[in-house]
């Protein structure tokens, strides 16, 4: 009876080390992907942000061209719109 629990103490400690360390191999991939994943986002964040630096000079020639055309195209309509002075009463 005494060697049949110390058979099976041993085989629990046994047991509980291969578990121990399976357990510090998931701890340790599941580090490593949380540091990935920052990794990742920081990435996508410089991309982002270094596009909108590298873009930037562009955006503000469309948005330059927009305004003059939207007060080239307002002083157009001055021109076609009916004045005040020259309604028939």
């Amino acid at each position: 009876m005494e060697q049949d629990i110390e058979r099976k103490i041993d085989q629990l400690a046994r047991l509980t080390e291969e578990n121990n360390k399976l357990l510090k191999k998931v701890r340790r991939v599941q580090k490593w992907a949380q540091i990935s994943s920052f990794i990742r986002y920081l990435v996508v964040i410089g991309i982002a942000l270094g596009t909108f630096y590298f873009l930037k000079p562009y955006y503000d020639q469309v948005m330059d061209l927009y305004n003059r055309g939207t007060a080239q195209i307002n002083s157009l309509q001055g021109y076609f719109s009916p004045s005040t002075s020259t309604k028939v009463r």
